[in-house]
């Protein structure tokens, strides 16, 4: 469970200081470690990492008598957008690509967010049956499930214009909130009409997938 779940660790009746730029942290006697407490604040936590895209660490323990070959990582090609509207056919299918572009439009939508599983290999979209919320892909039932963001927007450079599909880690990096906070501050239906003026102001560059419909953001970075 600790590989799949974040591992919470609360550290209690400890000595904080800083030495040379580095936090240390030193036990007394009343010193007490408590990992993954079975408590609402740790839950709420847990929650919380799910919620901003925790990625569970891949496995590291290894033994003497096993060999491990590690693949050499592709490098995406980089290309402009009259380029990109030229690989999607299905020849170029879950092909990465990435570009640099500016965001020029916001589709405005009240589905701006789905109710997703709570698996971390994958986030399917849950439909409700019943009152409850079931997962096609993992069989699993789920009374609330995790709120990610979905929205469509128009991207442009210097060659021209393409549609893109944000999903939840994208778009928390472009506006620094989650689905949750947004509902919170009132925001239930179109955020369009909401977003800040320095969304459409820097440049960014898109890490991509050729999905079915649309390109997906895999990743995002902000390149002013």
């Amino acid at each position: 469970m600790w590989e799949e779940e974040p591992t919470i660790v609360i550290v209690s009746s400890t000595k904080l200081k800083i030495w040379k730029s580095s936090v240390q942290i030193s036990t007394l006697p009343a010193s007490k470690i408590y990992i993954n407490l079975d408590n609402d604040f740790v839950l709420a936590m847990r929650q919380r990492l799910r919620e901003e895209g925790y990625v569970p660490p891949e496995k590291t323990i290894s033994s003497p008598t096993t060999t491990y070959v590690t693949e050499a990582v592709p490098v995406n090609q980089t290309v402009t957008l009259k380029e990109l509207s030229e690989k999607t056919s299905t020849d170029f299918l879950k092909t990465s690509f990435m570009c640099k572009v500016r965001i020029k439009f916001v589709k405005e939508s009240d589905n701006w967010w789905y109710g997703s599983c709570n698996n971390n290999d994958y986030h399917e979209e849950v439909m409700k049956f019943d009152g409850k919320y079931r997962c096609a892909r993992c069989q699993k039932n789920y009374p609330v499930p995790q709120k990610r963001f979905k929205i469509v927007i128009l991207a442009e450079d210097a060659t021209g214009v393409f549609n893109f599909m944000l999903y939840d880690r994208s778009v928390k990096r472009l506006l620094g909130k989650t689905v949750t906070k947004l509902m919170e501050e009132g925001y239930k239906v179109n955020i369009t009409k909401n977003i800040p003026n320095i969304f459409f102001e820097l440049q960014y560059v898109f890490e991509l997938k050729n999905g079915s419909s649309y390109m997906d953001v895999q990743n995002i970075t902000g390149d002013p």
